[in-house]
């Protein structure tokens, strides 16, 4: 018995020995706002002696600042000019002016690269903060990053909160109209707006006139009903687009129809929505192409109608590209539960009010 449990002993502290340390769950949360040097930490508010900035629609936290909210520490090599964040078992390692990502050893690819600023090391937090299982999201209204543990995925399709939202060209004031006919209020991120596309046309000007013009047959014998709000807010012109099409912020129209916030995921960088927390698709600014991975294998390619953009930090989509992807149109799978209603919902091109509407099934 006593050699019995001598082995046991000896085999015990042997497991404890060869242990590898794991990593605790995330369960900080944390806020940096741009343009402030203060930040919260589990609703504890700190200081700084740097400012969130963003520069090329990318918003660049202090990464010391981000470590120490993630309760990692945080390190500096002078000659390699090397930062180092280490929380529990796991290091990240970052280069000034590289895109590698070395996380224990191995690395991976980032579009941006850290870089240092009246002194500080800087980075788009989504990169340290996801290495360590945390989630980033970014709020272009109150221009602040979330940074916090993941939340739970809900699964598709969803109930449809609205069944339809009216929109107006250079408002963030949106009428929407619950399932009951109740009407509700809806505040937006960025206002809708028009981009033409003059990639075929030689120019914009004969695009302009035609949208300026009061009520009536223009030259060409084209009907139109003309509206003067472009003259208040004019559309923009991309000679790099052949079409034109009416933008509107995705994430809160979404929203307001029914997805859960929690699974549309705007770091800032890229926007991934989530039809079950095993399948999202994601959208790329100055992109037409949706990246879907899950269910359709480990990717598969979509196109929408119109590239993505952004706008203040918002990320804006071609109204088009919400028709068949919040509604259904007859077949295919869809976030809302509801059907299209009646016929596609106007782009409000003409008009520069634009609506979707749906009817829930």
């Amino acid at each position: 018995m006593r050699k019995t449990i001598i082995l046991l002993t000896l085999i015990i502290l042997t497991l404890f020995a060869f242990a590898v340390p794991v990593q605790a769950a995330p369960t900080h949360k944390a806020t940096f706002v741009v343009g402030q040097d203060s930040y919260t930490v589990d609703e504890q508010a700190k200081q700084m002696d740097a400012k969130t900035f963003i520069e090329n629609s990318r918003t660049y936290v202090p990464v010391r600042y981000l470590g120490d909210a993630l309760g990692a520490e945080t390190g500096w090599d002078e000659k390699t000019r090397t930062v180092t964040v280490t929380l529990d078992s796991k290091v990240v390692k970052l280069v000034i002016g590289s895109k590698a990502l070395n996380i224990d050893g191995q690395t991976k690819q980032m579009d941006v690269a850290p870089l240092i600023k009246d002194g500080r090391t800087y980075l788009p937090a989504r990169w340290v903060a996801e290495a360590f299982g945390y989630t980033v999201r970014w709020n272009a209204q109150n221009r602040t990053v979330y940074v916090g543990p993941p939340v739970e995925i809900g699964t598709y399709p969803f109930p449809a909160k609205l069944i339809k939202l009216e929109m107006e060209v250079g408002s963030k004031k949106a009428a929407g109209t619950r399932p009951d006919g109740s009407k509700v209020e809806i505040t937006l991120p960025e206002a809708p707006y028009l981009v033409i596309g003059t990639k075929d046309e030689g120019g914009g000007e004969g695009w302009f006139k035609k949208y300026l013009m009061k009520q009536g047959p223009n030259p060409e014998g084209e009907y139109f009903q003309g509206t003067d709000i472009y003259k208040t807010y004019p559309p923009l012109v991309d000679s790099s687009q052949d079409s034109s099409a009416m933008y509107i912020p995705f994430t809160a129209v979404a929203e307001a129809f029914g997805v859960p916030e929690q699974n549309m995921v705007w770091d800032g960088e890229k926007l991934r929505v989530y039809a079950r927390p095993d399948w999202y698709g994601i959208f790329t600014p100055g992109s037409k192409e949706i990246l879907w991975t899950g269910e359709w294998g480990p990717e598969k390619k979509a196109e929408l109608p119109h590239p993505v953009r952004v706008k203040n930090g918002t990320i804006v989509v071609a109204i088009e590209g919400f028709n068949g992807m919040l509604f259904s149109c007859g077949s295919g799978d869809t976030l809302i539960k509801a059907s299209q209603l009646g016929a596609p919902s106007s782009s409000g091109v003409l008009s520069g009010k634009p609506y979707l509407g749906c009817r829930p099934y």
